[in-house]
């Protein structure tokens, strides 16, 4: 069942949180507090106007540091973030950068005594965090660790009738499927399920997504499907480590 979106995920290289219906939100509201920052030669010799959409101050080590989230202002899809000048670089577009308000922390969430840049990103009415990002540093250079893509589709979580008429949830990209609903649960009331508000956190050094489950309507939350991820050394990225479903009751 398509996703109930929140907000829009926001590309760059520190954890970004983020998650909601249609991973891609379009409402320019947020760029009034914009502005023209950098202009950029295409191919074909016409510049690329630049906006700024949101600039912060992060404390690093015993420095404070300036990050810039810019846009193409033809392009959304088209982002850069700079720390103090220096380009960051991202593997995923998050397009609800210029639509949410980033929070970014510090925190070591790779198990390697180093603290990584996390951005969260809180978009619409609910101000939760839908996306995350995370950035680390390696030869003085910041990049993005990658999640999972499968994390950020419209049917990354699931939830559909099975024979029986039980609701039944499922993660797409890995073998996970859990009925978390019967019609006896519910009686006299319709069997629909929603895959509702997505929150992202940070729980004892992991990263965790959530997706609120509910009968009906969003506010009828029953439960929610947590994913955590945990940090391959090797590849120098995010995987799935566990996958649960949480009840209310």
């Amino acid at each position: 069942m398509k996703r109930l979106f929140v907000s829009m995920i926001a590309t760059i290289v520190f954890i970004t949180v983020i998650g909601a219906l249609s991973r891609q939100f379009v409402n320019r509201d947020f760029a009034k507090e914009t502005s023209v920052c950098d202009t950029t030669n295409t191919p074909s010799g016409l510049a690329t106007k630049y906006e700024s959409i949101c600039e912060k101050a992060i404390n690093i080590g015993n420095s404070s540091q300036k990050l810039i989230i810019s846009q193409n202002e033809n392009d959304v899809t088209d982002t850069n973030i700079t720390l103090n000048g220096k380009k960051v670089m991202l593997k995923r577009v998050a397009i609800g950068a210029g639509y949410a308000h980033p929070d970014i922390k510090l925190a070591d969430v790779t198990g390697d005594g180093r603290k990584e840049i996390v951005m969260f990103l809180e978009g619409g009415a609910s101000g939760v965090s839908c996306d995350i990002q995370i950035f680390g540093k390696t030869n003085g250079e910041w990049s993005e660790i990658s999640t999972p893509d499968s994390l950020w589709e419209d049917n990354d979580v699931s939830i559909s009738a099975d024979r029986e008429k039980n609701l039944v949830v499922e993660v797409s990209a890995v073998d996970f499927r859990q009925q978390v609903c019967s019609k006896q649960d519910v009686p006299g009331k319709k069997l629909e399920g929603i895959v509702g508000i997505r929150k992202c956190k940070i729980e004892n050094g992991k990263i965790q997504i959530g997706d609120d489950i509910s009968i009906g309507t969003v506010g009828n939350k029953i439960g929610e499907v947590v994913q955590t991820l945990k940090y391959d050394k090797k590849n120098n990225q995010f995987i799935y480590d566990k996958i649960k479903y949480k009840s209310t009751n």
